[in-house]
């Protein structure tokens, strides 16, 4: 005599295999047994799931953007990086694509070689990255690779912008565009910063009113471009610069009225201010530097009246580093 072991499952479908009316379902002996011993073996699938999600998770928490399902679809296919393209602009906002390409010849390998945002723009990573390993690993490497590039591109955007500062119009066709915003904001925070200074040194606070001029100058030589022949992303671009420097030039505006002569005054510190530091050291802007590049469509403009959430950001990011409130 030989004895088959049968699953809770394989009872299961027996029992209703042998039931002529779903109304029986109750009275069949054991049946409400089997269903709760199923019902907590299922539990235990799902918190081991959990937790091994988890682990993928920890080692790369953009994971935490994405649903159980979309994270596993990912880890099923995660030999196949082309099958994660469709789960990037979940992980990186605006990033719509990565440019892979394979190298070597039989048994090649994957390579990211750039990144395309939502609107089209593209920009080349400093360096290949190896697409090889647990998913999480080599986009953890992507992650890494993004920053150090946005980092090398602003740094030359920076220097350009200094060589080009009466041809902006020409110099923003060059970078993409959030290094072309950040640059500009960061320029515009030094100009101001110098102004002030000098402003408080000879006691005459005219030399705004100078750079207010300049402000507009740039503003029209945009004016112009725009109304030229552009392509898509390069008016989006421009259209998103020109509405950084109409603020700019308001807060010009505003400081030039109230007389203002000190960069530690309040006036000046509640502005959102942007620095490129040298060193290591304390953050002087409440924004943390991004990872992915946005298109140039995706730049925020100022609301109307930005400096409320301006200072709210300020105040937290300086109460996080134990320094106080403004």
């Amino acid at each position: 005599c030989v004895c088959e072991a049968v699953s809770p499952s394989q009872k299961l479908l027996g029992w209703l295999a042998e039931l002529e009316e779903w109304d029986r379902l109750g009275p069949k002996g054991g049946l409400l047994d089997t269903l709760t011993q199923m019902n907590t073996v299922l539990e235990d699938i799902q918190k081991s799931l959990d937790m091994y999600l988890e682990t993928k998770r920890h080692v790369f928490p953009r994971f935490y953007f994405l649903s159980n399902d979309d994270l596993l679809e990912i880890l099923g296919q995660s030999r196949n990086p082309e099958a994660v393209q469709p789960h990037l602009k979940k992980c990186f906002d605006n990033i719509k694509l990565l440019r892979m390409q394979k190298v070597g010849g039989p048994g090649s390998k994957w390579e990211a070689m750039g990144m395309f945002s939502g609107d089209g723009e593209y920009v080349d990573f400093l360096h290949p990255v190896l697409l090889e390993g647990p998913v999480e690993s080599w986009l953890g490497d992507v992650e890494r690779t993004m920053r150090v590039t946005l980092r090398d591109l602003l740094r030359n955007c920076r220097l350009a912008l200094k060589k080009f500062l009466n041809k902006r119009d020409k110099w923003v066709k060059e970078w993409a565009g959030q290094v072309v915003i950040t640059a500009s904001q960061i320029q515009w925070t030094a100009d101001v910063t110098k102004c002030l200074l000098t402003a408080k040194e000879r006691g005459d606070k005219k030399i705004l009113k100078v750079m207010k001029k300049k402000q507009v100058s740039v503003l029209n030589k945009y004016s112009e471009a725009i109304r030229g022949s552009l392509t898509k992303i390069m008016r989006l671009k421009i259209v998103a610069l020109v509405t950084i420097e109409v603020h700019a030039r308001d807060v010009l505006e505003r400081l030039y009225k109230a007389g203002l002569m000190d960069v530690s005054s309040f006036d000046w510190l509640s502005q959102l201010r942007f620095y490129w530091e040298k060193v290591p050291g304390p953050r002087r802007h409440p924004r943390p530097p991004g990872a992915a590049v946005p298109g140039p469509g995706s730049a925020l403009g100022p609301v109307p009246s930005p400096e409320a959430g301006q200072l709210t950001a300020g105040a937290a990011d300086r109460a996080q580093e134990g320094r106080g409130r403004w």
